[in-house]
């Protein structure tokens, strides 16, 4: 929103759970800047994580993540805007070898917001491999 001095109220939550060949994940946030250079001029951002793993054998994990946030930005000299972003990934990782793994990953991103032009929908394919020496 700006630059300058602020106050930062953070509250977080985590909590994850494994079994076996699975495991699963829960994370919260909220997070308050109360900026000191303008009276009124604060943001927000508010949100909630779930994960999801699983080993599908002793090499290869597969995990997924779907995530909300809410962003608050409240300010006395124009429209406050509010955007909700989804978040859903999907992903595939892979070890080759002592030396080499390897991942495949899908994301959707979505955000809708109060602003004007400021939706998005972005998709993305990673593919990635990692050799250590």
């Amino acid at each position: 929103v700006a630059n300058g001095t602020f106050v930062s109220k953070n509250l977080t939550g985590n909590v994850s759970w494994t079994k076996d060949k699975l495991g699963a994940g829960l994370s919260i946030f909220d997070i308050r800047r109360i900026y000191q250079i303008f009276a009124g001029l604060e943001d927000r951002t508010r949100g909630v994580t779930g994960t999801l793993s699983y080993r599908v054998g002793p090499h290869t994990n597969a995990n997924t993540s779907l995530s909300l946030t809410r962003n608050t930005s409240l300010s006395p000299f124009v429209a406050s805007r509010d955007d909700d972003t989804l978040g859903l990934t999907l992903g595939l990782n892979h070890r080759f070898s002592r030396d080499l793994s390897g991942a495949l990953s899908f994301r959707h991103q979505q955000r809708n917001s109060n602003a004007v032009k400021s939706d998005y929908t972005e998709n993305s394919l990673t593919a990635s491999a990692n050799l250590s020496f």
